[in-house]
């Protein structure tokens, strides 16, 4: 009962479910609402940025929401990306 004990620790809760039905919502039906870098974050996902938001939210689009219903599907997701890139990045050029 101490995990839901103040506003802010529920309010914390609702956050994490809206964002998460916000990813799933847009990979059913991608003329839903488009997640923000901050959508992931509060889902508590890690990874996304700026520079990677739309290749995440390409992804995610093409599956379907019970391909991202939980937080581990959805990271796997933006982790796969991330490695992609890192792989690109030092294909381009090896310093990186």
């Amino acid at each position: 009962a101490t995990d839901v004990d103040t506003t802010a620790k529920i309010q914390e809760i609702v956050d994490t479910i809206n964002a998460g039905n916000i990813i799933e919502q847009y990979a059913e039906d991608n003329t839903n609402t488009v997640p923000a870098i901050t959508d992931y974050a509060n889902a508590g996902v890690t990874g996304v940025d700026a520079a990677n938001l739309a290749e995440v939210n390409a992804a995610i689009d093409a599956l379907v929401a019970t391909d991202v219903d939980t937080t581990a599907k959805i990271q796997e997701i933006v982790d796969t990306i991330n490695a992609g890139n890192i792989i690109e990045q030092y294909a381009e050029d090896n310093t990186n």
